[in-house]
C-alpha cells in the first residue's frame, strides 16, 4: 500500500531530506489563499520549492473549504491545475454533511459529478466519492475511471465517534473494493494505527497529515501500535518509556528517544513521519484493534448481511 504524506508547500521539517519518501500530497487551497504561492506556481517554481522528485499529489482543498464554509470554484481550480504538475489531482467534491437530508446529499453528488466532467478533460484526476456506502459505491459506478478516492470519512474517525461510525467507514471501503475492483485511495485517515486495516481491505493508497498535526500537540506515534503518546516534561502529562517499549529506527530515535525531542516540533515529525511511512508490525489497540477484526471479519464473508443491506440501499438511488 502506497502511503502518502501530507504536507504544506513550504513546510519544515521535509521527511524526504532524511529519508526516502515515495510520495507526498499538497493542496491547492495552500496555494489560492496565498497570491506569493501562486505567483510562484505559476512561474513554474512548485517543485523547486518543494525539493522534491517523487510522486506528488494535488488536493483540491474542498475539505478546507468545506470546514471554512465557502466554495471553491472549479474553473479556478482547473486553471491552477494546469500549472501544479502534479502525478495526480484530486476531483473538487462537494462533501456532504453527517446529517445531510437524502435531497442535499443528491444535489451535492451532480455537482461532484459536473466538477469531475470539467477537471478530467485536462489533468489526471481522480474521482472522489463519500460515505455512506451505497453512496460511495452509486458514484464509483457512475465514472469511469481506475482509481478512485474515498473521501469525507475523517468526521467519523476522530477519537470521540463512536465504534459504528468507525465501522462506516469499512464498510464504505469493503462495499466499493467489492463492487468496483478498481484502484482506491482513501482520503486522509492513513495514521500508522489505522493502516493495518486499510491494508486488509486491499486499499492501494492513502495519505496522511497527522504526523505534523501529532507533533503539533507534542505527541509522537507509538512504532509498535500507531497511538500517540504526549512527550513533555509535565509530571501530569510525562511518557518516558523504557528502551525495551520502544524501539525505533528513525533517525531521530535509532539510538534512543533524544531529550530534545520533547521540545523541538522538527524531531517529534521527523519521528512521526518515518512510523506513519516504516512502521513494522503495527498492532492496533482500543477501538483500532476492534475495527481491524471488524474489517477482517468483512473480507472473510462473516457478516453477509452487509451485503444484503447493500443491495437494499442502493435502490434508493
Amino acid at each position: 500500500m502506497l502511503i502518502v504524506l501530507g504536507t504544506p508547500i513550504k513546510g519544515e521539517p521535509k521527511p524526504w531530506k532524511y529519508f526516502k519518501v515515495d510520495a507526498i500530497m499538497i493542496s491547492a487551497w495552500e496555494i489560492i489563499k496565498s497570491p506569493a504561492l501562486k505567483r510562484a506556481v505559476i512561474a513554474g517554481k512548485l517543485r523547486d520549492i518543494l525539493d522534491f522528485d517523487g510522486i506528488l499529489y494535488c488536493d483540491s482543498g474542498a475539505f478546507q473549504a468545506f470546514k471554512k464554509g465557502v466554495e471553491l470554484d472549479v474553473q479556478e481550480l482547473n486553471e491552477l491545475y494546469k500549472h501544479i504538475g502534479a502525478d495526480f489531482y484530486l476531483n473538487l467534491d462537494v462533501i456532504p454533511n453527517i446529517n445531510d437530508s437524502e435531497e442535499e446529499r443528491r444535489k451535492k453528488m451532480e455537482k461532484t459529478f459536473k466538477n469531475f466532467e470539467v477537471l478530467s478533460k485536462f489533468h489526471n484526476v481522480i474521482f472522489v466519492a463519500h460515505p455512506p456506502p451505497a453512496q460511495a459505491l452509486y458514484m464509483c459506478e457512475q465514472v469511469n475511471s481506475d482509481y478512485i478516492a474515498i473521501g469525507g470519512l475523517v468526521p467519523y474517525s476522530v477519537h470521540y465517534m463512536q465504534k459504528s461510525s468507525k465501522k462506516l467507514i469499512v464498510e464504505t471501503i469493503w462495499s466499493v473494493q467489492q463492487r468496483k475492483p478498481v484502484r482506491t485511495h482513501v482520503l486522509g485517515i492513513g495514521s500508522p494505527s489505522f493502516q493495518p486495516t486499510l491494508k486488509v481491505l486491499g486499499v492501494y493508497s492513502t495519505d496522511s497529515a497527522h504526523w505534523r498535526r501529532a507533533a503539533a500537540y507534542g505527541f509522537i506515534l507509538h512504532p509498535a501500535h500507531g497511538s500517540q503518546r504526549h512527550i513533555s516534561d509535565r509530571p501530569y502529562t510525562a511518557w518516558n518509556p523504557k528502551p525495551e517499549e520502544f524501539s525505533c529506527e528513525c533517525p531521530v530515535c535509532k539510538n534512543g528517544i533524544p531529550e530534545e525531542i520533547k521540545e523541538s516540533f522538527s524531531l517529534k515529525a521527523i519521528h512521526n513521519a518515518y512510523v506513519t511511512l516504516y512502521g513494522k508490525n503495527i498492532n492496533p489497540v482500543g477501538t483500532m484493534r476492534h475495527i481491524l477484526d471488524y474489517a477482517c471479519r468483512l473480507k472473510s464473508g462473516y457478516i453477509p448481511k452487509i451485503q444484503e443491506r447493500m443491495d437494499t440501499y442502493l435502490k434508493m438511488f
